[in-house]
């Protein structure tokens, strides 16, 4: 709740200011991420089962059309890597191995632009997202030697989001800003493929809230181009999923739910912008 208080005085205090117009047409955005990524999942006690971690490179394409006040932009993001796994079995023993993450994001959004006021922008935004996560756990072994089987999950949901940022003009080529936005998942799902253990069996999962926090810096290097920087935090959530049942080739085995997670990711956006 706290943290949903001060992005909403942020968002306000970004509203409250006026923004300049910036040049209207198309132009185009290829930027490198190299992002910090944590899950973690809980039990119904709220006691950690398993976590994450590890860097996350990604590779970000983006669209943008000024047209007066009005923006539309939209963006399309591929992140890859392996992370650290720490957990344990259905058991309780504790395990540890890594998994290879595979992440695709589509987004589409719409801004508008206030008007100026001395060297100070502002932007209010809305729009929604789609997401694919593929988190293949790697096969590993108990300390006592027992083999652990690998796993793989598919995430899908939607994502609402409505932002604001704001924009300071320090020189005539330097400008950096504050971006502040709230989310929402939207119809989240995941699919478990046991390898042939078990049946493929799909889950609905919670929606929840979240957040994502920038700090993005740009710098003119010509009239066409301009380099773009920016530190970032977000954090969302995926709610506890109904219990279902478990099968193999059929046959009921027990069932099986997800479990309540949290995501938190930081990283660093650098790139560069071409206008048309």
């Amino acid at each position: 709740m706290r943290q949903l208080v001060i992005i909403s005085a942020l968002m306000f205090l970004s509203l409250s200011l006026a923004h300049g117009q910036e040049r209207d047409g198309p132009s185009f955005s290829i930027v490198g991420d190299l992002q910090r990524f944590d899950y973690r999942e809980y039990s119904d006690q709220e006691k950690l089962l398993d976590q994450e971690n590890g860097f996350l490179p990604g590779l970000l394409l983006g669209i943008e059309h000024s047209k007066g006040p009005w923006q539309f932009a939209g963006q399309f993001s591929y992140h890859a890597g392996g992370v650290t796994y720490t957990g344990q079995t259905n058991g309780g023993e504790p395990i540890a191995t890594t998994t290879r993450q595979q992440m695709i994001n589509a987004e589409l959004r719409t801004g508008y632009q206030f008007q100026q006021m001395q060297n100070i922008q502002s932007t209010l935004y809305f729009g929604a997202a789609n997401h694919s996560w593929q988190r293949n756990i790697q096969p590993t072994y108990t300390s006592t030697g027992l083999p652990v089987r690998g796993l793989m999950e598919t995430y899908h949901w939607w994502q609402a989001f409505l932002g604001a940022n704001i924009s300071a003009q320090e020189t005539s080529a330097f400008c950096w800003g504050l971006d502040t936005r709230l989310t929402r998942t939207i119809a989240p799902k995941i699919e478990v493929d046991y390898f042939g253990l078990y049946d493929k069996v799909q889950l609905g999962l919670g929606e929840r809230w979240g957040f994502r926090l920038a700090f993005p810096m740009s710098y003119t290097m010509s009239q066409s181009i301009t380099l773009a920087l920016e530190p970032y935090l977000e954090k969302y959530a995926l709610g506890r999923s109904q219990s279902a049942t478990l099968t193999s080739q059929g046959i009921i085995q027990g069932t099986v739910f997800e479990p309540d997670s949290t995501g938190k990711n930081y990283g660093v956006l650098l790139g560069i912008r071409k206008f048309y």
